[in-house]
């Protein structure tokens, strides 16, 4: 507060503690409370009130600002955390997880390709997902044994799956470390 007039809080406190532990009006006690409210008039004049106003004013529109931006920030997560657990996002990670612990395609396994087989056979799961029972791809890169088409979503999840596979390969060989391995 860089006004004029230099507020102490704690002498307010202490004024109002004074003001609050009064006797109440009586006979014995009206000089007494004259005293205490003349002791403590310096807290209460009209000036300090318009101070103290105007900084719980400044306060207010600040606290509104704030809890506005909490808001949005609140709404903002939701979104995010809507995102990260998206079913369809989860899938593709688990299958990427079971190419790796079920079928065995460590990392170093995948570290042998080198002519985008990972990339070409996520394109023929999903360019083949909707065309169900066909025979293998002409670009398929590996043996015919290992086309298995399972079904429209089940064949995109296994393509997002490769693709992630070709992703942390291309890292790997760039030297960015990939959580996990």
């Amino acid at each position: 507060m860089t006004r004029h007039t230099i507020i102490n809080i704690q002498q307010i406190r202490d004024d109002i503690c004074k003001r609050k532990a009064m006797p109440p009006f009586g006979p014995d006690t009206s000089i007494n409370r004259l005293k205490t409210i003349n002791e403590t008039q310096r807290s209460f004049t009209p000036e300090v009130v318009e101070l103290l106003l105007g900084e719980i004013d400044v306060l207010s529109k600040s606290e509104w600002t704030l809890a506005d931006e909490l808001v949005k920030a609140q709404k903002r997560i939701a979104e995010l955390e809507a995102r990260a657990f998206n079913p369809a996002i989860l899938d593709v990670i688990a299958e990427r997880h079971r190419q790796q612990s079920v079928e065995g395609w460590t990392p170093e396994h995948d570290n042998a390709y080198q002519n985008s087989e990972l990339a070409d056979a996520a394109a023929c799961y999903a360019i083949h997902a909707h065309n169900q029972g066909f025979s293998t791809p002409a670009y398929w890169p590996w043996s015919p044994d290992w086309w298995k088409q399972s079904g429209a979503r089940r064949d995109l999840v296994k393509a997002g799956a490769l693709i992630l596979a070709e992703i942390e390969r291309i890292d790997r060989a760039a030297g960015i470390g990939v959580k996990g391995e």
